[in-house]
């Protein structure tokens, strides 16, 4: 039985590697920030950004190392405010004395905007399913029985989730690359235990020798998996695009098309609703092909490594996980400092994959304990590996 590894970016994550949503986010507004100092230090100005506005509302002698500081208490001004025009407490554009206005200040008055700031500190893939959520807001507005423009809406949503890829794709480009955990290298590469299997695989099913017996699907941009298959029968798919490949670029956006608002979608005359999902996007690379050839050739076991298994990638997991040659689904969970894990909030999401329950109830094997993911550690300027 061959094996179907899913990466997501919980992997970067236990490599130690800063690729939260909440990392992302803050890193652009400090970047903005900074970007505008540059331009016209010493001055008051605000400067309008595709997803929010900036505000300096005064000098501040050490600018860099305040905004390194300081940022994130506008996120969580944001979080406890639950309202989009946030800052530090004092703030204005300008109706408060000089003295006593707060240095910065952020604000945004669109809903995918204030969603991703609002919600800083969660899972990576909100980010698309705000845009989808955004999106749908959109379909329905009109229905509200006033004028709206659905076009207009809908390019400027566009044009702030492209501002957001490209932002990212800087971001994480300038990530360091170095983390290397050993037992990472054994849990990829290990055959598939047939013993903690239910049922039974097919073993008449003919070997395809063209095809590899590990198969990595890797849902992230970065390629960290790469430095633990460089044996011959692993193959990686970067399902997701790359960073660093023209080629094969960087698909962001939603794929849960089994949706009921999906299909109003397709219907719309209004251009642009489409215009991110997924699926079509697959079409601009081999790589959907070759993940069909793999599911194709033979019976296999899917190994869940640190993907969330959200709604953003619905219709391509359910295509994988109710396969008549998916035998069974692995999951590896992350342990929290508190001694819980995440085992539970994987499993829930897995079942809204599946639309047969008799298939999950089947496939999904209980949890193991020897399925924690290791975790890269750093103390100080020494790096230390551990493997929980």
């Amino acid at each position: 039985m061959k094996k179907l590894i899913i990466i997501g970016n919980g992997f970067d994550l236990s490599h130690g590697l800063p690729t939260s949503y909440r990392d992302f986010i803050v890193w652009l507004v400090k970047k903005e920030f900074r970007e505008m100092n540059a331009e016209e230090p010493r001055k008051k100005r605000r400067k309008q950004f595709p997803l929010f506005s900036c505000s300096i509302n005064r000098t501040i002698k050490d600018f860099d190392a305040y905004v390194e500081k300081d940022i994130y208490e506008i996120m969580k001004a944001c979080q406890i405010k639950q309202h989009f025009d946030v800052g530090f407490p004092g703030s204005s554009y300008g109706t408060i004395r000089e003295s006593t206005t707060q240095p910065l200040s952020i604000k945004t008055d669109s809903i995918f905007g204030g969603e991703l700031i609002l919600n800083s500190c969660g899972d990576w893939v909100d980010i698309e399913d705000t845009y989808y959520n955004c999106l749908r807001v959109i379909l329905h507005e009109s229905k509200k029985g006033r004028q709206y423009n659905k076009q207009k809406a809908v390019e400027e949503l566009n044009t702030q989730l492209n501002y957001l890829r490209e932002n990212l794709k800087q971001y994480l480009l300038d990530l360091p690359q170095d983390t290397y955990i050993d037992a990472y290298r054994e849990i990829i590469t290990k055959p598939v235990d047939h013993s903690l299997l239910f049922t039974a695989f097919n073993k008449s099913t003919p070997y395809n020798h063209h095809a590899s017996d590990i198969y990595v699907l890797n849902f992230n941009y970065t390629n960290t998996v790469a430095q633990y298959v460089d044996i011959p029968n692993v193959s990686i798919n970067q399902i997701h695009g790359s960073i660093t490949d023209e080629h094969n670029p960087m698909i962001f956006g939603y794929g849960d098309e089994l949706d009921d608002d999906f299909e109003e979608m397709e219907k719309e005359s209004v251009d642009g609703f489409l215009k991110h999902v997924k699926s079509l996007w697959y079409l601009r690379t081999k790589n959907y092909h070759d993940l069909l050839r793999f599911i194709e050739s033979q019976t296999y076991q899917v190994q869940i490594i640190g993907h969330s298994c959200g709604r953003s990638d619905r219709t391509l997991l359910n295509m994988i996980f109710e396969h008549e040659n998916c035998n069974s689904i692995d999951i590896f969970y992350r342990m929290r400092d508190d001694g819980t894990d995440n085992f539970n909030e994987i499993c829930e999401d897995i079942s809204r994959q599946f639309r047969d329950k008799q298939k999950l109830r089947k496939r999904v094997l209980p949890k193991n304990s020897m399925n924690v993911l290791p975790q890269y550690k750093a103390q100080g300027d020494e790096k230390l590996e551990v493997a929980i």
